[in-house]
Parts: structure tokens; sequence; C-alpha cells
């Protein structure tokens, strides 16, 4: 029985120390101009949560030493799509200025309240 207890109290605290999940951002396609690059991303609130404030995109370039050139960021806002639902998809072109560099990656990652 204390083995048991023991077990359940290791699986509460990981859950509590467990970030909540997100929802799922798919970067659909990136490119680039001469002075920026873009990235096409989808997010899809995948959660039993709905937000209430935003649900806000960040993108950063990197060139191909891996250092970051620039970032940008989006945000889904309830003023505009009303609360952000469970289910709800949304599609962002995110605009990134480099700075006169050149990217060779994007990374993009979702923040929601």
């Amino acid at each position: 029985m204390k083995k048991l207890f023991f077990i359940l109290l290791i699986l509460a605290l990981t859950a509590l120390a467990s970030p909540a999940s997100s929802g799922d951002l798919t970067i659909d396609r990136t490119w680039s101009t001469a002075h920026y690059g873009y990235a096409l991303v989808t997010y899809i609130n995948n959660t039993a949560r709905t937000f209430k404030y935003f649900v806000t995109i960040q993108c950063i370039a990197y060139n191909a030493a891996g250092n970051k050139v620039g970032m940008n960021e989006r945000s889904f806002f309830p003023h505009e799509y009303g609360p952000i639902k469970p289910g709800f998809e949304g599609t962002l072109e995110i605009p990134i200025e480099l700075h006169g560099a050149q990217a060779a990656s994007i990374e993009c990652t979702c923040r929601e309240r």
C-alpha cells in the first residue's frame, strides 16, 4: 500500500511540474526576399482550454552558422476571433526582418493565455 501511495505521489508531482500542453503549431512554409524571411504557420488549439487573452506565435530566423538574425511575432486576439476555444484553427504569415543577413532556418513557438 505504501508503495502504491508513493507511486501515485510521484505521478501527481510530475504532472504538477510539467508545463500545460500547448496547441499544435505547424510551419507550413518558409521563404525569403532581399530583406525579410517569412513563415506561414498554422495553429490549432487541440487543448481542452479556452484562451481569453491571446495566442502569440513567435518566429526566429537563424543564419547558416546558427546565429539569430531576426525575430517577430503575431497573435490571435479574442477581440478579432472570439475566445480561442478548443478546435480553433488559424493561419498567420509572420515577416521577419533579416538585417542584411540570409535566413537558413526559421523556428516558431507559441504561447497562450
